[in-house]
């Protein structure tokens, strides 16, 4: 890490003009910026009042590089540029773009094909990229279905005519290959489907309808007979589409959500006053950034000269740098774009909806790296324990008392690394006296393996026992006392202790001390915390109970049954949260004898042997 004040004299010889800036570390490009006044803006560096994201990133820098450019338009297509190529760590910008489809109409050639690539080609018009690719596919099918294009890639026109393939002769192509089809009439066909991806349906249906009069005229029935089938299919296609009106013209509308270091940006695609489509990206390095600062990253980084934007595009704030990304935009639709706060009603209602969306996506896809995150720690932890198989079936005990009285277990159950709560089970130490924690886990265990091995409960893949050795060593005891191997064949048991969080292992003097952030031992954590949280629950409910019965034993009115109803209300609360509506709310108990009950609570004494702040947890 390089100081700041270093920098001061460096950055004071920095230019006053536009251009960009990157903060590195050993070489690394951690943060990419982009400034009218590259001096003024790199100063703003050298202050200690600046966010938290500055703060962090510049106590890692340790150089520092800018590159000058001609206008502040420049600066910010090189920005995007840089960013795209180097992924700083502190930069906004829109995950997996790369890898995203684009539809390509082939306008470089005489004869266009349409087709899904990957790669943007200056010489053909592309759009997208679309985020869902079966929606991508779905929609060149289509306009393979409408419009008779070639669909054979070959270099058009041949020397010598081909035998025309199978779209031929079902009318899906107008056999280019063969000769069927001049250049002009062909580059037509090519016109519709251009309108027809941009989205002008009713310049399209307007265009089509001239050409079967034209056709017609012309006493050329068969073109004429094409294109009514034409404009038949993309009505039918239209009017089975579920769009939404909303006034006229062309815009985008953007719409994003975030959740902790996640975000999700939605995009609806307005033509002609008709929501006709969705595009969806993930957002990377969101933290502590303003909703400014990412819509402006959004905007930078969305639209391309192969991807143009349309006339206006709708945000939901107010930008300071709207002007130059305007003119930035403008450059790549080649007129002018218009970038707008959402002010009207139905502009707010359908943003409402976008947001909606991206909080849908956001959640779909945590949902998803949650999942795989489970099974990259179930994968982890069968391969540093050496099991058979995956383990699906985890069990964890742990044991927790009050100075030695109240002494009760737990045993948490995960199935594939999620917790089964309808299977936890809690327990009551009854064979042992005091403080002997060893021991409360040989009872525990050997209660429950023998339901596993009479058959009642099923053996699980994994059993963690909350301890090092000592508990260890007696949950094992209590194993093979009972039987020596499960029918699955040998049980699989470990300790964790809280300590340093080693594992301890069956026959192994040695524990096993990993990364904290192995993905195998944040689940063992997990479950430990969950075994602890049902332990300490259990056991403050039977303190609470034992104190509840002590203090209200000798109440006139309050007999045996009255008092277990008490009881039974203390499932989740204690005697002293409880208040005289609560009492009342339990069957039996009347005005005058919850008054009596809160009176004697009063006068319980705070030296009670049971009192919190002799509890001793573990």
């Amino acid at each position: 890490m390089m100081a700041i004040d270093p920098f001061k004299e460096r950055i004071s010889r920095a230019p006053t003009g536009p251009g960009c800036y990157l903060w590195k570390k050993q070489g690394s490009v951690l943060y990419i910026g982009k400034a009218r006044n590259l001096r003024s803006r790199l100063r703003s560096y050298l202050s200690h009042d600046g966010d938290r994201k500055t703060f962090h990133l510049m106590q890692e820098v340790d150089d520092l590089e800018w590159i000058q450019t001609g206008n502040v338009v420049e600066a910010l297509l090189l920005e995007a540029n840089l960013i795209k190529k180097f992924t700083p760590r502190y930069n906004i910008r829109l995950k997996d773009d790369k890898r995203y489809p684009y539809i390509c109409v082939s306008t470089g050639e005489p004869y266009p094909m349409v087709y899904l690539t990957r790669k943007v080609h200056s010489a053909h018009r592309i759009f997208g990229p679309y985020t869902d690719v079966k929606s991508a596919r779905r929609l060149l099918a289509l306009i393979h279905k409408i419009f008779p294009i070639r669909k054979t890639p070959l270099k058009l026109p041949l020397k010598q005519p081909a035998r025309p393939c199978m779209n031929f002769h079902i009318k899906r192509c107008l056999g280019p290959c063969q000769g069927n089809v001049s250049v002009e009439e062909y580059q037509e066909l090519i016109t519709t489907i251009l309108l027809f991806l941009e989205g002008k349906h009713e310049i399209l249906e307007q265009l089509i309808g001239e050409r079967i009069a034209a056709y017609s005229a012309q006493l050329q029935f068969e073109r004429a007979a094409l294109y009514r089938d034409m404009l038949y299919q993309l009505r039918e296609t239209l009017s089975s589409q579920s769009v939404m009106h909303i006034g006229s013209g062309d815009f985008d509308l953007l719409a994003q959500t975030l959740d902790g270091q996640e975000g999700q940006l939605v995009l609806f695609e307005v033509r002609g006053g008709i929501l006709l489509g969705r595009r969806a990206f993930p957002l990377a390095a969101i933290a502590d950034a303003t909703e400014e600062e990412l819509y402006s990253a959004i905007l930078r980084d969305t639209y391309s000269p192969a991807s143009p934007p349309p006339e206006n595009i709708f945000i939901p704030v107010s930008l300071k740098e709207t002007d130059d990304l305007q003119n930035l935009l403008s450059d790549f639709r080649g007129q002018k774009t218009r970038i707008k706060k959402i002010r009207l009603a139905e502009h707010r209602k359908l943003f409402d909806m976008a947001r909606e969306n991206a909080r849908s996506l956001l959640r779909e896809r945590m949902q998803s790296q949650e999942f795989r995150s489970r099974e990259r720690a179930l994968s982890d932890l069968k391969e540093i324990l050496s099991l058979p198989e995956i383990p699906r079936l985890l069990e964890c005990y742990d044991v927790s008392h009050t100075s030695g009285s109240f002494t009760v277990a737990s045993g948490i159950v995960f199935r594939e690394g999620i917790p089964h709560k309808q299977s936890y089970r809690r327990y009551r130490i009854r064979q042992v006296e005091g403080i002997d924690d060893p021991l409360s886990i040989r009872e525990v265990i050997h209660r429950r393996l023998s339901a596993v091995y009479s058959g009642k409960v099923a053996a699980a893949d994994l059993y963690v026992i909350d301890g090092g050795p000592a508990q260890l060593g007696a949950a094992l005891s209590a194993a093979f006392e009972l039987k020596p191997a499960t029918e699955k064949g040998r049980l699989h048991m470990i300790g964790l202790a809280k300590k340093f969080e080693e594992i301890y292992l069956p026959g192994k003097k040695e524990p096993l001390r990993l990364d904290p952030n192995r993905p195998a031992l944040r689940l063992l954590r997990q479950m430990r915390d969950e075994a602890h949280r049902f332990a300490i629950t259990y056991q403050r409910k039977l303190r609470d109970q034992s104190m509840a019965s002590h203090s209200l034993k000798n109440i006139e009115g309050l007999g045996p049954q009255k008092l277990r109803s008490i009881l039974s209300a203390l499932k989740e609360r204690s005697l002293d949260e409880l208040t005289l509506a609560d009492l009342r709310a339990i069957p039996g108990i009347h005005r005058s004898l919850a008054e009596r009950i809160l009176k004697a609570r009063s006068l319980t004494s705070p030296d009670d042997p049971a009192d919190i702040s002799h509890e001793r947890l573990n």
